[in-house]
């Protein structure tokens, strides 16, 4: 499943934007999590499977891929190998909290209570995403970083140009 809807999402990142492939599964990711809340509550181990399926679908074609291209993308040059390397170090960590303490996390709040955080975390996710991730499709590096330009310095730019 993971191989396959990661290069889904490898096709589509291009074509349907990366912001949006991150809100889609992100949002999509909160649905299922909370299935799998539901399935471990009433025992449904079927239902369960099919949720989880979905749920691994939906991040390998947008939460797995996407942070590690627009990463790079959203530092403006002098700061991209620092800053990527901040990022990474933070992707691996959540990796490895999420491994570490989810078997803890089943066997102290049940599997119920479990997915609820999870699907917690990708709203939040989903709203991060809404909010603060700019759109990067069909946009050079420059144009990226004239993004996070404070707007006065972005006009001031502009007429320096002309």
């Amino acid at each position: 499943m993971e191989l396959v809807f990661t290069v889904v999402g490898m096709y589509l990142i291009d074509t349907a934007g990366r912001k949006k492939l991150m809100a889609v599964g992100s949002g999509l990711m909160v649905l299922f999590a909370l299935g799998i809340s539901f399935s471990y509550a009433n025992n449904y181990q079927l239902l369960m499977l099919i949720f989880v399926m979905c749920f691994t679908s939906c991040f390998a074609f947008s939460m797995g891929p996407i942070p590690w291209i627009m990463i790079p993308e959203l530092f403006p040059t002098y700061l991209r190998g620092r800053a990527t390397g901040i990022c990474t170090v933070f992707l691996w960590g959540t990796s490895w909290a999420i491994g570490q303490f989810a078997p803890m996390l089943i066997s102290s709040i049940g599997g119920m209570g479990t997915f609820l955080v999870f699907a917690c975390a990708n709203l939040l996710c989903f709203l991060g995403v809404v909010t603060f991730v700019p759109e990067t499709k069909d946009k050079t590096l420059e144009e990226i970083a004239e993004l996070w330009q404070p707007k006065g310095e972005k006009r001031s730019n502009a007429q320096k140009q002309y």
